[in-house]
């Protein structure tokens, strides 16, 4: 029943896909997984697949916003962005502009539903997380380091425990 609904899901798929001449389902999935949406009833099935790239987005986008508003950030964030290098602060603004850019987008659409727009904006969508996913993954790994390092070098002292 799972494999009908999944396989039902790119059935459904491959109709937009030529009509808007969408990215493969495969890389859809494997970025946004959209086949959390196969078993869903829905004649929206690209709104489904926008919502899918808002959540993925909106993730990594809370995540930037403690790296760019610092007054309400976390000990680890504010450890983290006080060691970044002109780079990596780069980094964070590029794929903060851009995560809130696809943002308004979404939102512009969950207001006024047009399919033709939906499709328009999975495939730029694609597009821009396509850069955006490189820099969040070399800003992580950076992150990483920078936290693993303060942990050994200066055993940080997070000041307040209750």
């Amino acid at each position: 029943m799972v494999k009908d609904n999944l396989n039902n899901l790119k059935k459904e798929y491959t109709k937009v896909k030529v009509k808007y001449k969408l990215p493969e389902f495969a890389k859809l999935n494997s970025e946004f997984e959209i086949e959390k949406l196969a078993g869903k009833k829905t004649d929206f099935l690209l709104r489904g697949i926008r919502r899918n790239i808002e959540q993925r987005a909106g993730n990594f986008l809370k995540m930037l916003e403690e790296f760019v508003n610092p007054s309400f950030a976390s000990v680890a964030s504010l450890t983290l962005m006080k060691s970044f290098t002109e780079r990596e602060r780069l980094l964070v603004k590029n794929s903060y502009e851009n995560i809130v850019d696809l943002m308004l987008k979404a939102a512009i659409l969950e207001i006024d539903y047009n399919e033709k727009r939906e499709a328009g904006f999975i495939n730029d969508a694609v597009k821009i997380w396509e850069v955006t996913k490189k820099d969040l993954a070399e800003l992580m790994v950076t992150a990483e380091r920078i936290w693993k390092q303060k942990i050994v070098d200066e055993k940080v002292d997070y000041n307040y425990f209750g």
